[in-house]
């Protein structure tokens, strides 16, 4: 998965390839996080998340997943 983060950030783009699936990072503001899951076979999942660092308070957003069993049945072990 590649985490898409404000273009201030540098990195930009952040790549996490093992669990746990997360990034950590220091910031300000309001901007949206892009994060992208790419499988095995090169199909991309997009998911956008709206942060904000203006509260005080540690930002974060945890999102379950779930696929198929036969798509899971096709992932190399």
């Amino acid at each position: 998965m590649t985490f898409v983060l404000h273009p201030t950030f540098f990195p930009r783009e952040v790549p996490v390839r093992a669990p746990p699936f997360q990034l950590k990072r220091r910031g300000w503001g309001v901007f949206e996080v892009g994060v992208l899951v790419t499988f095995h076979d090169g199909q991309v999942l997009k998911f956008r998340h709206s942060l904000s660092f203006s509260t005080g308070q540690p930002a974060e957003c945890i999102y379950d997943v779930c696929f198929h069993t036969a798509l899971l049945a096709q992932v190399p072990q």
